[in-house]
C-alpha cells in the first residue's frame, strides 16, 4: 500500500514539476555516455515474488476481518482461504531461507514485515 502511495506521490511530483531546460547539443568530438542500467531495482525471483504478494493480500485481508460472524467475516475468511493464508508463515521462511543469499529479496521481506509493503 505504501509502495502505491509512493508511487502516486512520485507520478504527481514528477507532473507537477517545472520543464526541464533544454540539453545543450552535443559536441561531435564528445565521447557518449555509458548506457544507464535498465531497472534500479533488480525484480526478484518469481516464487518469492508470488509468495510476497500472497502476504501483502493476507495482511489487507487480515485488517478487513471484524469477527463479528458477519457476511463481512465470512467474505474475508473465504479469500484468506483461497490466498492460503495459513499456510504462508511456513512458505515465507522457505523462501527466506531459500534466497538467504539475495539481499533484494531479504529487503523486500524485511520492508513488508516493518510495515512497508503493499
Amino acid at each position: 500500500m505504501r509502495r502505491c502511495l509512493a508511487l502516486c506521490l512520485l507520478t504527481l511530483l514528477t507532473a507537477c514539476s517545472p520543464p526541464a531546460t533544454p540539453e545543450p547539443e552535443p559536441v561531435a568530438d564528445a565521447p557518449a555516455p555509458p548506457p544507464l542500467p535498465a531497472s534500479p531495482v533488480a525484480p526478484l525471483p518469481a516464487d518469492a515474488s508470488a509468495v510476497l504478494g500472497r502476504a501483502e493480500s493476507c495482511m489487507h485481508f487480515s485488517g478487513e476481518f471484524n469477527g463479528d460472524g458477519s457476511e463481512n467475516d465470512r467474505e474475508v475468511t473465504a479469500a484468506m482461504n483461497e490466498l492460503g493464508c495459513d499456510r504462508l508463515d511456513g512458505e515465507t521462511k522457505a523462501i527466506k531461507h531459500k534466497y538467504r543469499h539475495d539481499a533484494a529479496v531479504q529487503q523486500a521481506f524485511k520492508a513488508l514485515e516493518e510495515g512497508e509493503g503493499g
